[in-house]
């Protein structure tokens, strides 16, 4: 959700490329680590 409000925010974003990059690259961590923790705890609990 913060990427498309980044992206929005920032019509003119080839410009701050890098930028939206290294911002979505974080975000995107994030939200896959919050997503895959929970899922790896299931895993092994059923492993």
């Amino acid at each position: 959700m913060v990427e498309i409000d980044i992206v929005n925010s920032n019509p003119e974003g080839p410009r701050l490329g890098r930028r939206e990059f290294f911002v979505t690259s974080i975000v995107g961590a994030g939200l896959y680590a919050a997503a895959v923790s929970p899922i790896a705890a299931q895993t092994v609990i059923h492993t």
